[in-house]
């Protein structure tokens, strides 16, 4: 109703999206520091591939329905297929890493996704689609995905809690005060808090 007002609402609007960019950079840099744990040599070459053929299926679709071809795309981006398939590598090399840490941590914290996980999971799903959450869950058992999904709220999981116990330092070392990015207090004394919680995923 007046200018002040709308100030106000302005100001409360580009705190909250602040607090979800600094959440969001916070998870990247703690996948990025988890990542870093998990040598090359350990990942399984066979995972790799699979993941590697997976991503480059996905580009595929993303470039058909978009209505271009391979030459096209990397006449847009400049890049080479030579190029564009070590990219694609790294990212897989980068996502089996983080996987098979996400589980590590998962199995050392007993996080487990429960029924209740599965359930509101799906029934975002089931909002996002505009279908009901039981056909969502028929068509998951259909193609044998459930298992996939309760495995990724587990990972989710498991990230939230590294989130929730990371320790938050600036460039000279000094702790951060999580109040101040909007991620409350810290949790370190509470082990199996964020087992209670959800995190979305890349």
């Amino acid at each position: 109703d007046t200018v002040e007002e709308l100030r106000a609402d302005l100001r409360r609007r580009i705190a909250a999206v602040k607090q979800v960019q600094a959440r969001l950079a916070l998870t990247d840099a703690v996948l990025d520091e988890l990542v870093r744990l998990v040598e090359d040599a350990e990942v399984p070459e066979s995972l790799v591939e699979r993941e590697l053929e997976r991503r480059i299926r996905d580009l595929a679709h993303r470039l058909e329905h978009q209505g271009l071809d391979l030459a096209r795309y990397l006449e847009a981006t400049g890049y080479d297929e030579e190029r564009l398939l070590a990219e694609l590598r790294a990212q897989s090399l980068r996502a089996v890493k983080a996987d098979l840490a996400l589980r590590a941590v998962a199995d050392a914290e007993g996080i487990e996704a429960t029924d209740d996980d599965v359930a509101a999971e799906i029934a975002r799903m089931a909002e996002r689609t505009g279908r009901t959450p039981a056909k969502v869950r028929r068509d998951l058992e259909r193609v044998g995905a459930l298992a996939e999904l309760r495995s990724d709220i587990r990972k989710a999981k498991a990230l939230e809690w590294l989130v929730e116990h990371a320790e938050l330092v600036d460039e000279e070392g000094r702790p951060i005060d999580r109040a101040l990015l909007g991620l409350g207090a810290d949790r370190a004394a509470a082990p199996d808090a964020a087992a209670e919680t959800r995190e979305d995923d890349q």
